[in-house]
């Protein structure tokens, strides 16, 4: 899959959405900036539905990353 880009202004920043070169196993994938803020999205599903299941497991996992923290420590 070929990289695709979105960018436009908004409030004075960018924003850029990319997708087709961030997690390639996933189904879907989305790498959203915003200034100096990066989100990588990804969803993932099965061909096949579960028997029995009347719902949609989700799951959402959240890191944050305080590279600046870490970059003022050696300034």
């Amino acid at each position: 899959m070929s990289l695709q880009r979105v960018e436009i202004e908004i409030n004075g920043g960018k924003l850029s959405i990319e997708t087709g070169e961030v997690a390639r196993q996933a189904n879907g994938s989305a790498l959203v900036r915003y200034g100096d803020t990066v989100v990588i999205a990804a969803a993932v599903a099965s061909k096949e539905a579960k028997e029995g299941i009347d719902f949609m497991p989700l799951t959402v996992d959240y890191i944050t990353f305080p590279i600046t923290a870490f970059f003022l420590l050696f300034l």
